[in-house]
């Protein structure tokens, strides 16, 4: 009787390890895809909540847009702090041989040629430069000339090798202008 029952439950084992192994089968992919699609769902949950905040806050946004503030401060640090435009061509000057003599570069010559005009809110102040140095001395000299305050800017680059085709320290002849803006005081 006991070998009858054993049998009897070793073919319902063999009967259901198929069925078993197949629901596995089935069942495994179908719980990662429910798993995958619930992690999705409460992605696109989360970055529709997301939305309706940044949407609830565009008024506001559209406030502060149309009423923006002047910082008053940082606007005047543009501009050469001077009383004159001749006191502001010398600061200009004074900048340029500061920096020439930092990087150990040859200032020969600066000049103011600026021109005056009075119809504008602002005064653009121009020296033109000449002077001798290598290569890396002049754009570092050129990066702090315009990355500093006030806003500057160099125009006619002209750059000029001397002696022969092999570069040496010190054999370059350089020529640019610099300008900045002066704002009229009122």
């Amino acid at each position: 009787m006991a070998k009858i029952c054993q049998r009897k439950c070793s073919a319902i084992l063999w009967l259901l390890l198929p069925l078993l192994m197949v629901a596995l089968i089935i069942l495994i992919p179908w719980y990662h895809k429910i798993q995958f699609y619930d992690q999705t769902a409460e992605t696109n949950i989360q970055q529709i909540q997301r939305y309706h905040r940044v949407n609830q806050s565009l008024p506001q946004l559209r406030q502060q847009l149309s009423n923006p503030i002047v910082d008053k401060k940082a606007i005047q640090k543009q501009y050469i702090d001077a009383r004159t435009p001749a006191l502001a061509a010398a600061k200009l000057q004074r900048t340029i041989k500061r920096l020439v003599n930092k990087y150990h570069a040859t200032l020969e010559s600066t000049q103011n040629i600026s021109r005056n005009n009075k119809k504008s809110d602002e005064i653009k102040i121009k020296i033109k430069t000449r002077m001798k140095g290598d290569i890396s001395t002049l754009s570092t000299i050129l990066y702090d000339l315009e990355s500093g305050s006030p806003s500057l800017f160099v125009d006619n680059l002209v750059l000029r090798l001397r002696g022969g085709r092999k570069i040496k320290k010190g054999t370059l002849s350089i020529s640019f202008e610099l300008y900045g803006y002066q704002q009229v005081k009122k």
